[in-house]
């Protein structure tokens, strides 16, 4: 865990809670939110791909969430209501003020050229966009799947156009939209050995189930989200177990081989 005495001054930045204010806060799907924050003082963010905040909200709690887009001003974000902090966060309206603490977690490393394939679950789908916009010169081949269409929402018409998405296939539970079935399932009709690395990001259990059919490929990797307490790498709430890492500053984004201990008790 970190000690904050053993880091400088710009990596104690990120840990200071910043005041923003709201620029919009949507619901574009079922239970679904997109929320921006403009900030009230020059941040100076340096934010890449899988980093994610600890947005505050007042007299509530901090929640963790990955960053869906960022200009180098405006800071969006989308997540789905589960529970009292992001009920809250769902009600907040155009200005009011609330507080932000990052960018947070390590980015995901890849390079320039590669050919990747993405399969997100549901609210998985939201560090994907930026991801493929910071991706400039790769190639990426995008699977999201949705327990039923009210779930959906057009993400090109969100974010804009995505150059580098070169595939995006859509699968549904309920067979409301796109392809019938879950998103594993283009694991076995797509040929997996044409890419150089294969991310999924969405319930664990559909994690834990991407890593078995991804056992025999190298560079198969799972973004674990939502563990984290602080942020801070101090309360070890987000330990991986089975290795000395933690999610808030060794991850998000983790090879499926050095998570197979923690997916243990998940019940595929």
């Amino acid at each position: 865990m970190q000690n904050l005495r053993g880091i400088g001054k710009m990596e104690k930045k990120k840990f200071e809670i910043k005041p923003v204010k709201v620029e919009r806060n949507e619901e574009v799907a079922e239970n679904t939110f997109l929320i921006s924050f403009l900030p009230l003082e020059d941040l100076s963010l340096e934010v890449k791909p899988f980093n994610f905040f600890m947005v505050w909200i007042p007299r509530i709690d901090f929640i963790p969430l990955s960053v869906s887009d960022y200009d180098g001003n405006s800071l969006t974000f989308l997540y789905k209501i589960k529970g009292n902090g992001t009920k809250a966060l769902s009600l907040k309206k155009k200005n009011e003020i609330l507080g932000i603490m990052g960018p947070l977690g390590k980015e995901f490393f890849f390079k320039n050229g590669e050919k990747i394939l993405v399969v997100a679950g549901g609210i998985g789908i939201a560090p994907i966009p930026y991801f493929v916009k910071f991706s400039k010169g790769s190639e990426i081949d995008l699977v999201w799947g949705v327990k039923k269409g009210s779930e959906l929402f057009e993400v090109t018409k969100i974010y804009g156009k995505m150059n580098n998405l070169k595939n995006f296939i859509i699968y549904t539970e309920d067979c409301s939209y796109g392809k019938c079935g879950k998103a594993l399932d283009a694991l076995r009709e797509i040929r997996l050995n044409e890419y150089n690395r294969i991310l999924s990001v969405g319930p664990e259990v559909m994690m834990k189930n991407f890593c078995n059919l991804c056992n025999k490929k190298n560079d198969c990797y799972v973004a674990l989200e939502n563990l984290t307490k602080c942020g801070m790498g101090i309360c070890g709430s987000c330990y991986i177990k089975g290795t000395t890492k933690l999610m808030c500053s060794d991850g998000p984004v983790f090879e499926c081989s050095e998570v197979k201990y923690h997916f243990e008790s998940i019940i595929a």
